[in-house]
């Protein structure tokens, strides 16, 4: 199955490179005439932390792209500034330790932001969770670079989560005896399941979250396949699933992981 999209992959290419080739000088002049653009790597993350009372550090990356981005000599400067439409609070949700960055062209003109994320006095689940929106300001330097319209802001959703500690392996009871599975913790309470038995072949990953005991699978190793389905954690310790669907493949399943051990 893992050459199920090849054929199409190699159309698409062919297609995509014939569009290249007919407006191939004007892209090439637009891009040299362009700015050089300051901002954060990515407009949207999720900060997933364990509501443990304890302080967690977060770091987002900051940096210069563009078209003469390596001809920068000088240092660029900016501000951040937390935006008003904010929902998470100043010293109740996150910290600060900075407002200012230095991007230098002797570090590629990257650099990591710091922010720290409170958990004390949370229990998770929360009905809404805090979003901290970040902005780029007051841009100075790099021979003119001027703040990227597109990630000039970034919109940090807090997620407080319970302590989840449901990686190791497990059982599948099938028809045709037993499967075991490898469950690794990809971050806190998102885990990586190391085969997707309800297809032939098997072997594909998959994955799903865990928020304080409630189960959602969040995907497949193969992005182009939407993978769906909701499952709780067992006082034994085993992990039940239901109604697990591999858009347009399997149809739904339900099945328990059983420890191994």
């Amino acid at each position: 199955m893992k050459n199920i999209n090849k054929f199409l992959v190699v159309i698409f290419a062919s297609l995509a490179m014939t569009s290249c080739l007919v407006d191939d000088d004007t892209a090439i002049d637009d891009y040299d005439q362009g700015p050089n653009l300051v901002g954060f790597t990515e407009g949207k993350v999720n900060a997933s932390v364990t509501a443990d009372g304890e302080d967690k550090a977060y770091t987002l990356t900051t940096e210069v792209v563009g078209p003469t981005k390596n001809e920068i000599t000088e240092n660029v400067t900016f501000d951040i500034s937390v935006d008003a439409a904010s929902t998470a609070e100043a010293g109740v949700n996150f910290e600060l330790s900075t407002t200012s960055v230095t991007l230098e062209p002797g570090q590629n003109l990257i650099k990591s932001f710091p922010i720290t994320i409170l958990t004390a006095g949370f229990e998770p689940p929360l009905e809404t969770d805090p979003v901290l929106i970040l902005n780029v300001t007051n841009v100075t330097g790099g021979n003119g670079a001027i703040a990227n319209g597109r990630t000039r802001q970034i919109e940090i959703t807090i997620k407080y989560l319970c302590f989840s500690d449901l990686a190791g392996d497990y059982i599948v009871e099938t028809g045709g005896g037993p499967v075991p599975l490898v469950v690794t913790m990809d971050a806190p309470g998102e885990y990586t399941v190391d085969n997707l038995f309800l297809v032939t072949p098997a072997g594909f990953d998959w994955y799903f979250s865990d928020t304080c005991g409630d189960i959602e699978v969040t995907g497949f190793e193969d992005s182009s396949y939407d993978m769906v389905g909701t499952g709780v954690v067992n006082e034994d310790g085993s992990i039940t699933f239901t109604g697990v669907d591999l858009v347009t493949i399997t149809g739904p399943q339900n099945f328990t992981m059983f420890p191994a051990n």
